[in-house]
């Protein structure tokens, strides 16, 4: 799995709560220094990518080779909840809510389409950033707390 780098196909992932809580090693539960960085799928071609259909590191999960595969494995009704926990009725949710979209080796940054944070502070960190390095390529910076933990 190393060799992949990871998109999930919703905010709020099981990781970023665990992070949020302290539960990340080496990791501090500052939700403020994340940035997501967003992709399209259509931007990678087979064979530089996979798809789970859940936590890539669980037992149950497999994996796909196709754009097909992102419609009919992955769990949409998941990704829009809101809350994805674990039921009596259903056990498996937060592996499913787990799915990841997985490239091999690295993303290029002009695949990158935007990024989206949880404070205008980082935001405006990032178009600093942008200022100094002045990339090519700048997607746009949005603020986005509705997509991390309160």
């Amino acid at each position: 799995m190393g060799d992949y780098v990871p998109f999930y196909y919703a905010p709020r992932s099981p990781m970023l709560y665990s992070i949020k809580c302290g539960n990340v090693p080496g990791v501090e539960p500052d939700q403020d220094r994340i940035v997501y960085l967003v992709a399209r799928t259509e931007d990678f071609s087979a064979p530089s990518f996979v798809v789970s259909d859940g936590n890539a590191a669980h037992d149950l999960t497999s994996f796909h080779g196709s754009h097909e595969a992102i419609h009919t494995h992955v769990d949409w009704e998941i990704m829009r909840a809101t809350y994805w926990a674990n039921t009596d009725e259903d056990g498996d949710r937060m592996r499913r809510r787990m799915a990841e979209f997985l490239v091999h080796r690295f993303v290029e940054w002009p695949r990158v389409r935007a990024l989206a944070t949880r404070v205008a502070a980082t935001r405006q960190a990032i178009l600093a950033l942008y200022e100094r390095l002045r990339p090519a390529h700048r997607p746009p910076v949005s603020v986005n707390p509705g997509w991390y933990y309160p």
